[in-house]
C-alpha cells in the first residue's frame, strides 16, 4: 500500500517539475527541438516509459521474491508438523 503511494506521489511530482520546467525553459525546448533528431516531448514519454516499466519490473520481481519466501517458510513449518505428529503417533502406537 505505502508503495504504490510513493509511485504515485513521484508521478505526480515528476509532471509538475516537468510542466513547470517546459514552460520556463521554452525557448531551451525549441531549440533542442531544432538540433536534435528527437523532439523533447518524444524523449520525455520515452523516459517516462522506461522509468516506468523499470518500476514495475522492480515491483514485480520483489513481489515474487516475497511471494516464494513465504511459501518455502509455510512449506518448511508444515513438514516440521508432520514429523512432530507422525513421531508422537509412533510413541503412542510402539
Amino acid at each position: 500500500m505505502l508503495t504504490e503511494l510513493i509511485v504515485l506521489l513521484l508521478g505526480s511530482i515528476y509532471s509538475g517539475v516537468r510542466s513547470v520546467i517546459l514552460g520556463i525553459y521554452s525557448d531551451e525546448v525549441e531549440v533542442h527541438d531544432q538540433t536534435s533528431k528527437i523532439s523533447y516531448n518524444l524523449r520525455s514519454v520515452i523516459t517516462g516509459l522506461i522509468i516506468g516499466l523499470s518500476i514495475a519490473l522492480f515491483m514485480g520481481i520483489r513481489s515474487s521474491v516475497l511471494f516464494a519466501e513465504t511459501i518455502t517458510l509455510q512449506t518448511r513449518r508444515v513438514k516440521k508438523q508432520r514429523v512432530k505428529i507422525s513421531g508422537i503417533h509412533r510413541k503412542v502406537q510402539g
